[in-house]
């Protein structure tokens, strides 16, 4: 199912059920879990994400989610107007650890779903938007510190929560190698 696109952001905490809700829709999505976990998969990839981790999913791409158990996650839809990320960049998601950076961020979206300006949140998107399109990825900067070592594709896959299949055409998106 395709949802329709936003006009303006919408940044708010959401909880989810356990049946899965498969959909795509034309804006992009931010998913930070604070409590509980999420079960997602998108194309080739399955996450578990918990706290200490964030999500984003970029517009037209296929995902399901569902949540067992108590949970709540802020959620920020940013419409396509607002949030151009090259797709080389961004593939089918793109999901990293809670660093300091993100949780400052996180801190930030949250203050601003209770009681934000739409021009103070429109700035925020645009600062994160700069972050995610120097994002390195996880097998790819593993790659570079382990050279000497032997590597396979299915350690490779296992860090960017991959099935192994997806990977190598993932890494060729990626590299172009």
């Amino acid at each position: 199912m395709l949802m329709d696109s936003l006009q303006e952001m919408i940044c708010e905490k959401r909880t989810y059920t356990r049946l899965y809700h498969s959909h795509k829709h034309a804006y992009s999505q931010f998913l930070f879990p604070l409590e509980g976990s999420i079960d997602l998969e998108t194309e080739g990839r399955q996450v578990k994400l918990n706290p200490d981790h964030f999500l984003y999913i970029p517009p037209q791409c296929e995902h399901r989610f569902r949540s067992i158990g108590r949970n709540e996650c802020l959620v920020l839809d940013v419409p396509l107007h607002a949030m151009k990320i090259d797709e080389f960049r961004a593939g089918s998601g793109i999901e990293a650890a809670l660093d300091p950076f993100w949780s400052s961020i996180r801190y930030l979206l949250t203050e601003e779903a209770k009681a934000g300006t739409a021009n103070s949140l429109h700035m925020l998107v645009q600062y994160i938007k700069e972050k995610l399109q120097s994002h390195s990825y996880a097998s790819i900067a593993y790659i570079h510190s382990h050279l000497f070592e032997r590597l396979t594709i299915k350690k490779l896959a296992e860090i960017e929560h991959y099935h192994p299949a997806y990977y190598s055409s993932w890494f060729k998106k990626q590299t172009g190698k």
